[in-house]
């Protein structure tokens, strides 16, 4: 898709070639191209694979080449024996960067289009861009939070002209977006005075006070190392932002919403960062061969991002357990009914459901059932918590030679410099709060309501709609 908007083609440009074992994955490319580009790709013919000999891999592409009359090949980062054959055949090669991290199991238009830059050789490039995000079509990835990310980011991606290629020529312009995420309280009787802090709106036939908890402004750009200022930026932001949070929590008292709990959002989203320690030491955790077993605290300081970075995450029914609890308690209670922390236990507990993380376990608390966990689950795996409790018990009993644990203390300054990390936590924020809005939706008379608002270049192109 991103060939097809810079090139400015049409589906029937397009000549897809395809190993045996490419085939299905052929059939999608063209169904998404003839639906976003409006007309037929007129050829598909499959050539060979490994482990056929290199030269006559290169041999048919010559063949197709010259049978098709092309001359170009867009070479996928996945096939490296088949862009090597490519690259010998073809007189004029086309990549597409990606940044993989948190996009991993995505694709345009639910990434950046900044971070897929198309990278030609010997190809010049029109003078206007196709775009085609409104109408494109990907993969959208695992889990209700990422397509919640990439609805975001196609919206982002429709508004956008700015391009991004090199090949005779370099064009990249980065493009500026602002995320703002927050909380909205319906007038009612119950209202006589201002809220402070807050501003008020009328909007969609409804009168609310909208209170502004962080506002980040993000520069997309193909340089994937943010700036020390950009850093500097949004980490800024986010200390205000817990501040804004432990302000509104008084200011907004009488609605029970426990800001101060809710302030491990920020956390989860992936934006702050973590230090881990086992048996006393700093720990860095690297992917290998060890699943992570998480309780309910590890989920909510963001360890189901590991699963989108490859790591084997496992999430025990008792922590599922613990999520659903906590949120059941406070929405049986109705004046603890918009209590945010336990909306968000909930969006998580859902996560682990959409992601099928959930393994077996007892039914009971964590804490509990971890010690009754078997040991052929334990093993080859590190117990990951905050919980202090569990840290000490688990480090006298023999299952800690089993499965080590990872005690987690939080850190507030961002989990990474990786631009397109950053972006991506931001857009994962926003998304959280969309999700409990739509939750908050259900609570019968409500008048709590949180929001994302999305602007680029200074255009609002988002702003979740408040309805009853």
């Amino acid at each position: 898709m991103r060939v097809a908007e810079e090139l400015n083609l049409n589906a029937k440009d397009f000549v897809l070639l395809y190993t045996p074992n490419g085939k299905d994955n052929a059939e999608r490319i063209k169904e998404l191209l003839e639906k976003t580009l409006g007309d037929k790709v007129e050829v598909m013919k499959e050539v060979l694979g490994d482990p056929s000999p290199l030269s006559d891999r290169i041999e048919e592409f010559k063949r197709a080449k010259e049978g098709f009359g092309v001359d170009t090949a867009i070479i996928s980062s996945a096939g490296s024996s088949t862009a090597a054959a490519a690259s010998k055949a073809f007189d004029r090669l086309i990549h597409i960067t990606f940044p993989y991290g948190m996009w991993s199991g995505m694709t345009f238009p639910y990434v950046p289009r900044q971070y897929q830059k198309v990278v030609a050789y010997e190809v010049e490039f029109p003078q206007d861009m196709r775009n085609v995000a409104v109408r494109a079509e990907g993969k959208r990835g695992k889990g209700h939070l990422k397509e919640k990310v990439g609805e975001l980011i196609k919206k982002v991606n429709a508004n956008v002209k700015e391009r991004c290629y090199s090949g005779k020529g370099e064009r990249c312009e980065p493009v500026e977006v602002d995320v703002e995420v927050g909380i909205r309280i319906l007038k009612d009787k119950r209202i006589y005075s201002n809220i402070n802090h807050c501003k008020e709106e009328s909007r969609w036939g409804k009168e609310f006070y909208e209170c502004k908890i962080a506002n980040f402004n993000l520069k997309i750009s193909n340089d994937d190392i943010m700036s020390k200022k950009d850093l500097g930026g949004i980490g800024r932001e986010v200390s205000k932002a817990l501040k804004v949070m432990s302000n509104l929590d008084n200011v907004l008292s009488n609605y029970n919403l426990n800001l101060e709990g809710f302030k491990s959002v920020f956390w989860t989203s992936g934006l702050l960062g973590m230090e881990l320690e086992m048996e006393g030491r700093s720990f860095e955790l690297k992917r290998d061969d060890k699943a992570l077993i998480l309780d309910s605290s590890a989920i909510f300081l963001g360890f189901l991002n590991y699963y989108h970075k490859g790591f084997n995450v496992k999430v025990p029914r008792c922590a599922v357990y613990e999520l659903v609890h906590k949120y059941t308690e406070a929405v049986k209670r109705s004046r603890n009914k918009y209590d945010l922390v336990g909306q968000l236990a909930w969006v998580l507990a859902d996560e682990v459901s959409a992601l099928k993380l959930e393994h077996p376990s007892p039914p009971d608390l964590c804490d509990k059932a971890f010690l009754q966990l078997d040991a052929l689950v334990l093993e080859n795996s590190y117990l990951v918590t905050e919980d202090f409790g569990i840290k000490e018990t688990w480090k006298r009993t023999p299952l800690a030679k089993i499965a080590p644990l990872i005690w987690i203390r939080r850190s507030y300054e961002l989990s990474t410099q990786k631009a397109s990390d950053v972006t991506y936590y931001v857009f994962q924020l926003a998304a959280i709060f969309e999700k409990i809005d739509e939750l908050l939706r259900e609570v019968e008379g409500g008048v709590v309501r949180t929001y994302a608002k999305i602007r680029v270049e200074g255009r609002g192109i988002h702003n979740t709609k408040l309805s009853t």
